[in-house]
C-alpha cells in the first residue's frame, strides 16, 4: 500500500482542507451524511436542480453551489475555479460525470470516486445493475480519478454478495449503505488530514 500525504495548515488548529461534494440527480448518499461532517461540505449541484437546492438547504452543509453542466467546458471550467482555489481542497465524486484531462492534472490525487462495485469488475454506467444481473459480485470501492473510467488507484473497497432470495431494492440498499460509510470515512480522513493509504487497481 502507498501513502498519499494530505495538503494541510502549518497551523494545526485550524483546518484548511476544503471538502466539495459533486451530486446529480438524487444525490441520496450525500443527504444522508451524518449531521457533525456537514459544516465541512461545500455541495456542487450538476444541471442546476432546484428541487435538490432546496433539499440541501435545510440540512447544515457549509455552502450550496449550483453548476449548469449542459455546456461541459463551462462546466469543466467552473469546477477547476470552485475546487482549485487552494492545493488543499478535495472533489468527493458522486456522481456519473466524466472529468476532463485538465481538471484530472490540476486535482492529481484530490478527485475521489466512490463507485457501487468491488473494481474491477463492473467499471462504468449501471454497475450494480450489471452484477444483480450478472456474476452476483457487488460491493463498493473508492478510488482516485484518473483518465481511465473507474480505474484509478484503490483507496479502500468493500466486497458484497447479492443475495437473490432478497428483492433487487434491498441488495441496492445494502450496498447504499456501504457507500454512504466509505464516504463518511474519507470526509473525516480528510478533516482530521489523516493519511490515506492506496494501491494499484488489479486487472480482470
Amino acid at each position: 500500500m502507498k501513502k498519499f500525504t494530505l495538503k494541510t495548515s502549518k497551523n494545526k488548529n485550524i483546518i484548511v482542507n476544503k471538502i466539495f461534494i459533486l451530486v446529480q440527480n438524487e444525490a441520496s448518499i450525500a443527504l444522508k451524511i451524518k449531521n457533525d461532517l456537514r459544516k465541512h461540505i461545500n455541495i456542487i449541484i450538476s444541471n442546476n436542480h432546484d428541487y435538490l437546492k432546496k433539499r440541501f438547504v435545510s440540512k447544515n452543509f457549509r455552502s450550496i453551489i449550483s453548476i449548469n453542466s449542459n455546456n461541459n467546458e463551462k462546466f469543466n471550467h467552473m469546477l477547476i475555479m470552485y475546487s482549485n482555489n487552494k492545493k488543499n481542497s478535495y472533489l468527493l465524486n458522486l456522481s456519473n460525470i466524466i472529468f476532463k484531462r485538465k481538471i484530472l492534472r490540476k486535482m492529481r490525487r484530490r478527485i475521489i470516486n466512490f463507485h457501487p462495485s468491488y473494481l474491477p469488475y463492473h467499471r462504468g454506467l449501471n454497475a450494480f445493475d450489471k452484477a444483480f444481473h450478472g456474476d452476483l459480485k457487488s460491493g463498493s470501492t473508492t478510488h482516485f480519478c484518473n483518465n481511465l473510467i473507474d480505474g484509478g488507484d484503490i483507496i479502500m473497497q468493500k466486497r458484497y454478495k447479492i443475495d437473490k432470495s432478497k428483492s433487487y431494492f434491498f441488495n441496492r440498499n445494502e450496498v447504499f449503505k456501504i457507500q454512504l460509510s466509505q464516504v463518511e470515512q474519507i470526509i473525516s480522513k480528510i478533516i482530521k488530514n489523516k493519511h490515506l493509504y492506496f494501491k494499484k487497481q488489479k486487472t480482470i
